[in-house]
């Protein structure tokens, strides 16, 4: 290989050096426009969270199969539909363009899982008087006593504010997407950086070569 076709560390070093006003130029732009992007968007906010529903008469994953969150789940899977609420491996996420997002969401859980609380024990006093109605409520899971139970008798005197109490909420993150002027302002320096430095080398390169 021709020894001009060798691009040396030092003379790429010298040649970025060279060029350092340009590559600050340019990165300083690319951050004003990161600024600009998350003040173009519409302010909003997320944060991740467990729910907890730690009651002996009943089972746990009632919070997310009740009819309500559930519901909030499937319409989450629209991307232009807020309040947007996902679960994965047992942990929610929940982003909302309102800044109280945390009570928000907590006061929509409590109503979804009383309201199926009420459904079932309501359902299960109605068909106490007629058994041949025992379909509609076979199959929810509920724990009573410490054992599994299909008692029409027991659904029909579940304490539902009791279990409500038991209801809790464990937020691991609260953030601000948008806007994030610090975030969008150093990942816009940080592409800028990148881009005037690759396209400096790239015209050493193609100097080097001639």
């Amino acid at each position: 290989m021709d020894q001009k076709n060798v691009i040396s560390i030092v003379d790429l070093f010298i040649e970025l050096k060279n060029r350092l006003t340009s590559i600050v130029i340019v990165s300083i732009l690319f951050s004003m426009i990161g600024v600009a992007y998350t003040n173009s968007q519409k302010a909003s906010y997320t944060a991740k969270f467990y729910a907890y529903l730690n009651h002996p008469a009943i089972n746990n994953q009632i919070v997310n199969s009740s009819y309500g969150i559930e519901k909030w789940l499937n319409e989450s899977k629209n991307t232009s539909f807020m309040p947007k609420l996902e679960l994965k491996q047992g942990v929610f996420t929940v982003i909302s363009n309102n800044p109280k997002l945390v009570d928000n969401t907590k006061e929509r859980f409590r109503a979804s899982v009383m309201d199926h609380l009420m459904k079932v024990k309501q359902t299960a006093v109605k068909i106490k008087s007629d058994s041949s109605n025992r379909q509609f409520i076979e199959g929810v899971p509920i724990n009573y006593n410490n054992q599994t139970s299909y008692s029409i008798d027991s659904l029909s005197e579940l304490d539902v504010d009791d279990i409500m109490k038991r209801l809790s909420f464990s937020f691991i993150i609260e953030k601000r997407l948008h806007p994030n002027n610090f975030k969008y302002s150093v990942l816009g320096f940080g592409i800028g950086l990148l881009l005037s430095a690759l396209f400096i080398l790239m015209k050493f390169s193609l100097k080097r070569d001639d």
